[in-house]
């Protein structure tokens, strides 16, 4: 900190001590020629009160050079600190208990950035505040009880530079930033009534690739109230206390992962409503579906996601202040787009375990609570690419609503109630409405949950793009009237029956990987091989059997697909099904030896 040798009041001060000589005189003058007791009052007045100005003005600038100190020792004293705190000076209105800071400077000191490279600590923070104002500083608490007690703070363009290093070693219980190394040991507390930060910059860097954010936030707007910062405070993951915030973000942009950018419109956080709102949720790939597979060995899902809007309602902050759980009453998905890619011309990738449902919720690192999930008015579209032709295969579902009930991996909320259920509602293709339930038990090992749905009469013809591009055949003809399902499933396998009430199944199938190019053969034999019809009251008319040994390294949409088309195909195509399942009850006989 650099004083200036003259400031204003100084200036101020001998401009008045100036106006007191002149009234002097004058009042000595008036004395002298025995003037008007009227007149010499009032210049003794005068002159009573510029003398009190001075002694106000002296005061004031004697207590600013007080509390400057007490502030710049209360912020710099502890021989441990992480940070050095600097600012070019303050002013202080002692009436009115006002202050204000230029150029505050919050530095993370040099023996700080060497146990960040040394990987000793894993975090720092550097920022800077051009304007910082105090409103209502209780200056006899500072000077007499070292405690701070504010009736507000005003903070403009703050910029904030987070510094992380990712693989230092370091054991906490909690994750927190050692802002406790900042105060000196006589620091007690502070209390403040009301804080706003504006237009604030938050940058997050790794250490040794400055000028490479891992992301950033362009515009931070921040009010709390009733703000308590104190010893135990500041040891915390969040080191305050506050009844009442309000938090918007503008733009946020995350740039850590591989292969997507991660980027909101806004974020806006409001504790008095119980509030989380994410505006324009953006997580698009950096790359082509062609390019994203020329640069991976294996094929993996390509996905890009989009959402209009993100609400969560009924945040819980005594839970998440204390039992670390984050909980909501509800959260509401907006117009999401989802589409995911597949190459099925690469090979797969080296076994890697894939829980279901139930397992990824407790894999969460955090424990999460919420009570309803609701999203609506999606569109969900799946491509995949495969040698046989030229195309990838298509299905979509548009639009598409998801209900969700018990979202939760915290284990007294599960113990209580261990349910989660799904419910979904998408119209496949654009033309029939599929419903499924999904009745999730989040406290078994064996990840053990129930499917039942159904699809509404549909024409046959309407997965062509997926059928067609995936195998050598179409259908030409089919009247789907009735389709329903239910099974029992755990990680391991799934079991259940399926209905499947069908008329005038009619196929071709076509050579090599041109459309159109119908063999008459292949689609005699085909047509032969098939059921054309399944209905209700016929002699031939069956129920088909789901059965499906799941492979554990594929996700739960592909168990219950393949789950589902277990049961298409032992009505279908019954010949193909008990051949599949022969080889099946083989697999698991020689597992046994």
């Amino acid at each position: 900190m650099q004083p200036s040798t003259i400031n204003s009041t100084t200036i101020f001060l001998v401009l008045l001590w100036t106006l007191i000589i002149q009234i002097t005189h004058k009042y000595q003058m008036a004395t002298s020629k025995q003037s008007s007791p009227k007149r010499r009052n009032r210049l003794f007045f005068a002159l009573a009160f510029l003398v009190l100005l001075i002694v106000y003005f002296a005061l004031s600038s004697l207590l600013e050079k007080i509390v400057t100190k007490e502030l710049y020792a209360q912020l710099n004293r502890n021989p441990d600190s992480f940070y050095k705190i600097d600012f070019d000076h303050v002013n202080i209105n002692v009436l009115a208990g006002n202050l204000e800071v230029k150029d505050l400077q919050i530095i993370a000191t040099d023996s700080a950035v060497i146990q960040l490279n040394d990987g000793k600590i894993n975090k720092l923070v550097n920022s800077t505040i051009p304007e910082f104002k105090i409103k209502g500083l209780n200056v006899y608490r500072l000077i007499r009880h070292k405690k701070i007690r504010i009736s507000g703070i005003l903070i403009n363009n703050l910029t904030v530079d987070y510094i992380l290093n990712t693989k230092a070693e370091v054991s906490h219980k909690k994750n927190t930033l050692a802002l406790h190394k900042i105060f000196s040991e006589r620091f007690s507390e502070a209390a403040i009534d009301k804080i706003n930060i504006d237009n604030t910059r938050l940058e997050v860097n790794h250490y040794h690739k400055k000028g490479d954010p891992l992301f950033t936030i362009d515009s931070v707007y921040v009010n709390a109230g009733e703000i308590l910062i104190d010893e135990n405070t500041l040891k915390d993951a969040i080191p305050v206390k506050f009844t009442d915030l309000g938090l918007s973000t503008g733009r946020f942009t995350l740039n850590t992962l591989k292969n997507y950018d991660l980027s909101t419109d806004d974020v806006r956080l409001n504790v008095k409503d119980t509030s989380l709102v994410i505006e324009g949720f953006k997580l698009i790939p950096k790359y082509s579906p062609e390019e994203y597979n020329s640069r991976n060995r294996y094929n993996s899902d390509w996905f890009s996601i989009n959402t209009q809007q993100i609400h969560f309602s009924g945040l819980s902050l005594k839970e998440l202040e204390f039992n670390d759980l984050v909980s909501f009453h509800s959260a509401k998905v907006v117009q999401p787009n989802i589409e995911i890619y597949r190459d099925k011309r690469l090979t797969d990738a080296p076994f890697d375990y894939k829980p279901l449902l139930a397992g990824l919720i407790h894999k969460i690192p955090i424990d999460i609570n919420i009570d309803t999930l609701m999203i609506s008015e999606g569109r969900l579209e799946y491509r995949e690419q495969v040698h046989l032709k030229k195309e990838p295969g298509l299905v979509y579902f548009h639009p598409f609503y998801i209900s969700a009930y018990n979202i939760s991996n915290n284990q007294l909320k599960i113990k209580s109630d261990p349910t989660l259920d799904i419910d979904f509602r998408g119209k496949i293709m654009g033309e029939a409405y599929l419903m499924a339930n999904l009745n999730i038990n989040l406290d078994s090992k064996s990840e053990r949950f129930t499917a039942k749905g159904s699809l509404e009469p549909v024409s046959g013809e309407i997965f062509n793009p997926m059928i067609e591009n995936l195998t050598p055949a179409r259908i030409i003809n089919a009247e789907v009237t009735k389709t329903e399902f239910s099974f029992d499933a755990n990680k391991n396998e799934s079991t259940g029956t399926i209905i499947l009430e069908y008329d005038n199944l009619d196929i071709e199938v076509s050579r090599g990987k041109e459309k159109g190019k119908k063999s008459g053969f292949l689609s005699l034999i085909a047509n032969g091989l098939i059921r054309d019809k399944n209905i209700k009251g016929d002699k031939k008319y069956l129920t088909g059997n789901i059965r499906f040994e799941r492979r554990k390294d594929k996700a739960l949409v592909n168990f219950l697909w393949n789950s589902i088309k277990s049961g298409i195909i032992s009505i279908v195509v019954p010949v193909a099904s008990k051949k599949d399942q022969r080889e099946q009850d083989k697999k698991k006989r020689s597992n046994r030896k």
